[in-house]
């Protein structure tokens, strides 16, 4: 690819994004109350799954390659992330 660097570094960013959905989804499943649950849905979840989608699918469009890589690789460096927090644990 001809901008490796900066494709990773937009990978990065879009982490960052997709890890607080993955973060507001969680929280969201430990609501006991359905109001809650569903107020905190439509504030929290909603909103950083959009712009967690918007990022990935504007990486792809930009650096011309197929969403899926773009998810593999999103996947890759959040692993990478929490394999480097167990370190410093």
């Amino acid at each position: 690819m001809k901008n490796e660097k900066l494709y990773r570094e937009a990978i990065e960013i879009a982490a960052d994004a997709e890890e607080r959905f993955l973060e507001a989804n969680e929280v969201n499943k430990s609501f006991n109350d359905l109001v809650l649950q569903d107020k905190h849905y439509h504030i929290k979840v909603v909103p950083a799954a959009s712009i967690a989608c918007a990022q990935q699918e504007l990486i792809a469009e930009l650096f011309g390659v197929s969403e899926e890589k773009v998810h593999e690789d999103l996947a890759r460096a959040i692993l990478a992330r929490d394999a480097g927090k167990g370190v410093m644990e």
